[in-house]
């Protein structure tokens, strides 16, 4: 789950960011129920989560983890692109990523009662360990990906992933470079024609 990139795509709107950042959360049509740009986030999540799904660099990456990891491997190339995200200099510096990580905890918080009880857990343990901010560290992206080994009950040790992610690092970060401007691009053009 790339959340550091479902944030930063919603342009500074606080409310589109709160329903974008909880979308994986909102099932079927439960959307249909938020406030208007809450329920606009959600919609752009999943518009985000196709794009990045068809996307030839993200199947690239997706198949430096399938090897081994089979059909788990597509948990892995979001998280590792919010690293490349976190560290990417044009977009963020240390300062900038702490004041970032901030500002979208709180407003998530505003809109927290609009939202299933399981991401409130989730957002409790992503807030208190700062995980946004986190993701800049390859030690905070790794106990990201071990985590979500967990998670999914995987049938494989928690580090193969990390170690995936280790050995492939300069493949990965390019595939980043390449894929996310066009994310962006295609995103200020749906925000566009949408409003």
């Amino acid at each position: 789950m790339n959340f550091l990139a479902h944030a930063y795509l919603s342009f500074q709107d606080d409310e589109i960011l709160a329903g974008n950042f909880a979308g994986d959360f909102i099932k079927g049509k439960a959307w249909e129920k938020l406030p208007y740009n809450l329920a606009k986030g959600v919609l752009l999540h999943r518009e985000i989560d196709y794009f990045t799904d068809t996307h030839p660099e993200f199947i690239y990456c997706k198949r430096m983890f399938s090897r081994e990891l089979r059909h788990y491997s597509s948990l892995f190339p979001d998280l590792v692109f919010d690293h490349f995200l976190a560290n990417d200099s044009s977009r963020f510096t240390n300062d900038s990523l702490k004041d970032f990580s901030e500002r979208v905890y709180g407003a998530v918080e505003l809109n927290m009662g609009y939202f299933p009880r399981e991401f409130s857990f989730m957002f409790f343990r992503m807030k208190t360990g700062n995980w946004l901010y986190g993701y800049r560290f390859k030690g905070g992206i790794e106990n990201s990906i071990r985590g979500m080994v967990r998670k999914a009950n995987a049938p494989f040790d928690e580090m193969r992933p990390v170690e995936i992610f280790r050995e492939n690092y300069p493949l990965l970060q390019e595939s980043y470079r390449r894929f996310f401007p066009e994310l962006e691009s295609f995103v200020k053009e749906l925000l566009s024609a949408g409003s």
